[in-house]
């Protein structure tokens, strides 16, 4: 990553801390702007706005306001001034330096940065390229939306985000799938006394004890239609009303979103606004070689003496081919019972609950999508039929998204909390996807 700074009188701390990146220093904003706007847009501008800095007001102000013409170029101004001058351009971030010199506050986010994202384990291109952009997203404010398999870490991702925010509230969790509908309106925005029967005291809401930090909602697609439109208004105008109190309040908020599956049912404006930057975390399977890394960190944290490097070749041979449908919170399971057992043992896992039809699913995936796309495009060759992308694209989905759903009913006897974990889908997601295709146990019931 590249670092620009702007009026700093020393940086030697902070330099330390980025002895591995690209660092350029800039005593006028003449010589900044020389650099053209897509190679600024590779790395971040510090400003120093404090009393310290050696660049004037009026220069500060010109250089805030020739980049906010510039989509996409990450500036930070050091401030410990709440002027309207510096204050009033969107899309830049504030971080007010209270106490120290301003050379020790920065390095001290640095370091909070960089422990924070070995927590994230992995050095396979893939999870590289995802710590550069989680970095990226470090020194904006975007609302983020974490895409995953169950398992993948998205909860971890979340808290790395928070962590290395310059926002200084807290983050409040809320897991969509696991609150009653009829009580997430409450959890969220909070209700006075005797808003509703039962409401005996006064609740303070998700939304409101969020207050400049963040708000992460797991399993953000199981939100019923009605509390999406409550919540775009916090998303998109900061403000909301808490259940039973008429009096409309502002909220600074930053969202970060998670879901590991389909986001059809979010309403189109609401997901528009909580994709700001989309993170999508890979399984497990796609990132072998993060198996031994993670295998390491997993042992060193507890306290063990033990590396993948010495593991008998058969056990090694067991974590690397195996295809972690739970992913790494699998992988920390059977290292927890190999902690105890000094076996490694898969007869435990996941795969082996799930029916033929899904274990051997992910080695043929290619082939099989790839044979059937083949055909489909023949067909509609032969019949001279080229119907629009979108189109297409949607039967295709829910057809597949039908077929599959009554095979994996019917492989499981419709036992339903067993189908949704084999599916990577929540219970409630389930019983949608059946009412929506309309899917009858009665019809179709064939052994797989």
């Amino acid at each position: 990553m590249i670092f620009y700074f702007m009026g700093f009188k020393e940086l030697k701390e902070t330099l330390k801390e980025l002895y591995d990146q690209k660092v350029f220093t800039f005593t006028n904003s003449k010589d900044l702007l020389e650099i053209s706007p897509p190679e600024l847009k590779r790395g971040v501008i510090l400003i120093n706005a404090t009393k310290d800095t050696t660049i004037s007001k009026s220069e500060i102000t010109e250089l805030i306001g020739t980049m906010a013409k510039f989509p996409g170029i990450h500036l930070i101004v050091i401030t410990d001034s709440t002027e309207e001058h510096i204050r009033k351009h969107k899309g830049v971030m504030f971080s007010p330096s209270l106490n120290g010199s301003t050379d020790k506050i920065l390095a001290g986010s640095v370091r909070k940065i960089k422990k924070s994202m070995k927590s994230f384990v992995g050095v396979s291109p893939a999870i590289r390229d995802l710590k550069l952009r989680i970095m990226s997203s470090a020194f904006s404010d975007p609302n983020v939306l974490i895409l995953g398999e169950t398992g993948t870490g998205k909860t971890l991702l979340a808290n790395v985000i928070h962590e290395i925010s310059w926002r200084e509230g807290p983050m409040v969790s809320l897991n969509c799938a696991s609150v009653p509908t009829s009580l997430l309106e409450s959890e969220l925005f909070g209700h006075t006394r005797g808003a509703f029967t039962g409401a005996i005291s006064s609740k303070r809401g998700i939304i409101e004890s969020s207050d400049n930090g963040h708000v992460f909602l797991d399993e953000v697609g199981e939100l019923s239609s009605y509390i999406q439109a409550k919540l775009l208004h916090v998303v998109e105008d900061g403000i909301y009303n808490v259940i039973g109190d008429p009096t409309t309040k502002k909220i600074n908020v930053r969202f970060i979103s998670a879901t590991n599956r389909d986001i059809s049912y979010l309403r189109k404006d609401l997901f528009f606004r909580l994709s700001e930057v989309v993170l999508e975390i890979p399984p497990l399977r796609q990132r072998r070689e993060d198996i031994p890394v993670l295998f390491d960190h997993f042992f060193k944290s507890n306290s063990y003496d033990v590396r993948f490097k010495d593991l008998p070749d058969r056990d090694k041979s067991l974590l690397l081919n195996y295809p972690y449908p739970g992913n790494v919170r699998e992988l920390r399971n059977i290292l927890g019972r190999y902690m105890y057992t000094g076996q490694i043992n898969l007869d435990q896992s996941v795969s082996n609950l799930v029916p033929p039809f899904f274990a051997n699913f992910d080695i043929h995936i290619n082939d099989v999508i790839s044979d059937t796309t083949s055909l489909l495009i023949e067909s509609l060759r032969k019949k001279e039929i080229l119907p629009e992308l979108p189109y297409l694209r949607e039967h295709v989905t829910s057809t597949l998204e039908k077929q599959y759903v009554t095979h994996a009913l019917n492989a499981f006897k419709w036992d339903k909390h067993r189908t949704s974990k084999a599916l990577g889908i929540s219970y409630r997601y389930l019983n949608k996807l059946i009412s929506r295709y309309g899917i009858d146990k009665r019809l179709n019931r064939k052994k797989i």
